[in-house]
């Protein structure tokens, strides 16, 4: 081998290590920045006034599970088990506004699947999938492009399910993906259960006996 093509070889060998380099350090910029915004939650949970808002702090693990996926768009869903349906009550994004209060079968979607099995799902070519509930595209005029769905449980119960859309940059969601977005909706679901403890103590302290 002469030294020209040596070179050229270990050159282009040096590129891609240095892009494997980049690739990882802005995975790991995206993971901190994801917990930073996490550890808010924490924070505000243990400020929080007896009125206060306790659903607007699932704000924070959304938008620490949207940093941490490089998504367009997030939406918290949590399980409604009167209606057997999962409601959106948080979202972020340019649908967010219309997509806040929607609501969807427990069992349909990749949502509902995700919820109903206890798994994680990538699906990076939704219309593709008999599981893809189109309703929600047809009704706010928006195309789902790909999806990362992580299913919340804390306390031995389905608590509900966070879900990115569309990768930014029209990239498929990956591996790594998920394993960030699944270690943010394990302690999503710690804050969630504790919060729902919360609601429930209030609820029967403000029912006094005799009432």
């Amino acid at each position: 081998m002469d030294t020209t093509t040596y070179l050229r070889r270990e050159i282009a060998r040096l590129q891609q290590e240095n892009r494997a380099l980049r690739d990882e350090v802005h995975a790991l910029t995206r993971y901190i920045n994801a917990i930073h915004a996490f550890m808010s939650t924490l924070d505000e949970l243990d400020a929080l006034e007896p009125d206060g808002n306790p659903i607007a702090l699932l704000d924070h693990p959304l938008r620490a599970a949207e940093i941490a996926g490089d998504a367009e768009e997030s939406s918290l869903l949590l399980y409604d088990e009167d209606t057997y349906e999962l409601a959106f009550i948080r979202a972020s994004g340019p649908v967010a506004k219309p997509l806040r209060g929607q609501r969807m079968p427990a069992n349909r979607g990749i949502a509902g699947w995700a919820l109903q099995t206890g798994q994680p799902t990538i699906v990076n070519n939704p219309y593709a999938d008999d599981r893809f509930y189109a309703a929600i595209d047809t009704t706010l005029d928006f195309r789902t492009r790909s999806i990362l769905a992580v299913p919340i449980a804390g306390g031995g119960q389905k608590l509900g399910v966070i879900e990115l859309i569309n990768k930014r940059g029209g990239a498929p969601f990956d591996e790594f993906d998920r394993l960030l977005v699944e270690l943010i909706c394990r302690m999503a679901g710690h804050v969630l259960h504790l919060l729902v403890e919360q609601e429930r103590t209030s609820e029967e302290g403000a029912v006094q006996p005799g009432d």
